[in-house]
């Protein structure tokens, strides 16, 4: 057993709200009466998992009986400390009835009363309203296991279905006597501690100082997401645009939207599941906006929503969606608003607030900038984000144009028109010709002529001038250039706008290859286990570059044909953690140059490979 006597200082020690407007009440009623059940406010709980039972203590404040049963007083207002005694027997069953211990499958523990200490009050005699926070029971419960479960849900309702006077219930769990986890649950708010994780971590048996490094390790492991009961909001902002990411119990949900959930067989079914996700789409675009650089407010360009049962280990790997337990499931709902362009100022407003929910708390992940915490409260300015140089965000590499080789350039059709009209003017002056004839060979002649000047700039045949010979370019010069074009390729994909990265591929891509590139790129930075989010690119590297042919277009315009390896470093963030993975690309790639600069003309990729993977948490 916990030594309840351990604890009954801090216990004390922790002022309690007095609650003095229900104690006036009391006063003022007659004696003999019995007040409805609705017990006060702080309740702290101690619960304990064994290997063969779950060790429950629960101390209350004497105030809490006296709010919760009438009891007779002298004329004075003071009350027998025999009475309270009785009734403090009493409530024993009352609190083994309210408070709700639940396993993976919703099945709820059932438990027995061990002992009630009521020694507090001994030769106490009466007791007055003012001296009620100086007094303590403490009650000891016994939850017999066949098997440790999974996982262990924990919930109270000591104020009944709609309790006139909060109660709130601070939990300390422990495993074989480590501490492992310290929560506030609110009226009906429910608790999930991952039982099985911690086993796995063993933090039974071992010295103070190794239990506490190995629940660290186990906190990065959950990637930062370690209690069933929060609410967790995620807030990003990148190139692409804004990404509210929201993840919520599923009771808190039913209770900020009146949701109509079923909780028959103690599951939410996959049917059940998408009937909820309209009225969540309605509550988003209700109490959410997003605002861009002052002008009107952001479009919704997304929204996914998921469920998730306590097993889930990484929210980001959940494909495949199935019935999720109601007491323990998580709803995570992702909001997206896309940009054009990376913004000047982002302006986040949220509106829903409630007595119980009087602020809203987040962190915010500004690109690669450290992750920042923040608070809204209710009839409060909106989160604001400034960046000073939005448009370096997106960084193009220059492309200078290539110098074209000396060379002879004769207009084909303008030639063959004037070829054609000097001939008209031969025949003309030929002398068994008729002046009619002679005529209309001559203006046939003209019209030749004008029709060659206005083709002037069609068809034309490019050679290079005699003896000219083309060098070829530098190690250095190809790496550079080839280097450059691979960068800007993957930048095009930082926008989240189809159009504008196809705008931006062109400037680096020509002909039939823009797109097949633009498809084969996007295949390679899909995180297809996230969502088919798009990875952010972080860094390209060439790590060899090969020319295998060099030569020269008719135009007189260098082309190449190179074979390189390159890498690309690309993370996708989700739930307030960073997927990172490092790809290693070969293709044969051809370039060829033009007034417009160097374009990829070819791509024949040859071999792709994860060489790195990693998961984290932004600091």
């Amino acid at each position: 057993m916990i030594l309840i006597s351990s604890r009954v200082g801090l216990l004390l020690a922790r002022a309690g709200a007095v609650m003095t407007m229900a104690l006036c009440l009391l006063s003022s009623f007659t004696i003999n009466h019995t007040l409805p059940a609705h017990p006060i406010s702080l309740t702290n709980t101690f619960i304990d998992v064994r290997e063969n039972a779950i060790e429950l203590e629960i101390a209350i404040y004497l105030e809490d009986l006296a709010l919760f049963y009438w009891l007779d007083a002298d004329q004075s207002f003071r009350q027998s400390a025999e009475g309270y005694q009785r009734r403090a027997i009493e409530h024993a069953d009352f609190l083994l009835k309210h408070l709700h211990l639940l396993d993976e499958n919703g099945t709820r523990l059932n438990g027995r009363v061990e002992e009630i200490d009521t020694s507090s009050l001994d030769g106490a005699g009466t007791i007055a309203y003012d001296q009620l926070m100086e007094y303590t029971l403490q009650y000891q419960f016994v939850f017999p296991l066949e098997q440790v479960p999974q996982y262990l849900s924990i919930m109270q309702d000591f104020g009944g279905d709609q309790p006139p006077i909060p109660s709130e219930m601070e939990v300390e769990v422990f495993l074989h006597s480590v501490q492992v986890e310290q929560i506030m649950l609110s009226h009906r708010a429910m608790h999930t501690v991952n039982i099985e994780g911690l086993l796995d971590t063993g933090v039974v048996g071992d010295d103070l100082e190794t239990v506490q490094a190995r629940l660290r390790e186990r906190h990065t492991e959950q990637l930062g997401i370690s209690s069933y009961s929060k609410v967790y909001h995620y807030l990003y902002i990148n190139e692409r645009g804004v990404r509210h990411e929201l993840l919520i119990p599923l009771l808190q949900l039913e209770e900020w939207l009146s949701l109509p959930v079923t909780r028959q067989g103690g599951l939410l079914e996959v049917s059940e599941q998408k009937a909820l996700r309209e009225p969540i789409r309605n509550f988003i675009q209700r109490y959410q906006r997003v605002q861009m650089d002052g002008g009107q407010s952001l479009p919704l360009s997304g929204l996914e929503i998921r469920f998730f049962g306590p097993g889930v280990r990484d929210l980001a790997t959940q494909t495949e969606s199935g019935a999720v337990t109601v007491h323990n499931a998580r709803v995570g709902i992702i909001a997206e608003y896309a940009t054009r362009k990376p913004a000047q100022e982002i302006a986040f407003y949220w509106a829903y607030y409630a007595s119980r929910y009087p602020f809203f708390e987040g962190w915010l992940y500004a690109y690669d900038e450290p992750r920042e915490s923040f608070t809204l409260y209710s009839g409060r300015k909106p989160l604001r984000w400034q960046d000073a140089d939005a448009s370096a965000r997106i960084h193009l590499m220059p492309i200078a144009s290539p110098l074209p080789l000396p060379h002879w350039t004769l207009p084909m059709l303008s030639l063959g028109l004037t070829v054609l009209a000097f001939y008209l003017t031969f025949i003309a002056w030929r002398r068994d010709r008729s002046a009619c004839m002679r005529r209309l060979s001559i203006l046939l002649a003209l019209l030749f002529i004008f029709a060659a000047w206005l083709v002037r700039d069609r068809v034309h045949w490019h050679t290079l001038k005699p003896f000219q010979q083309a060098a070829d370019p530098s190690e250095d010069q190809v790496a550079t250039l080839t280097a450059n074009l691979l960068q800007n390729v993957y930048a095009a994909f930082s926008f989240a706008d189809e159009d504008t990265i196809y705008e931006t591929l062109a400037e680096s891509v020509s002909g039939p290859l823009l797109r097949s590139l633009y498809l084969d790129i996007r295949r390679s930075i899909l995180n297809r286990e996230q969502g088919g989010a798009i990875a952010r690119i972080h860094a390209v590297a060439l790590n060899d570059v090969v020319l295998q042919r060099a030569a020269i277009t008719p135009g007189g315009w260098p082309s190449l044909q190179l074979q390189c390896e390159w890498t690309v470093l690309g993370s996708v963030e989700h739930w307030g953690h960073i997927h990172t993975r490092k790809n290693l690309h070969r293709a044969v790639i051809g370039l060829v140059g033009s007034v417009d600069g160097w374009h990829m003309q070819s791509f024949e990729p040859l071999t792709e490979e994860r060489i790195e993977e990693s998961i984290g948490v932004r600091r």
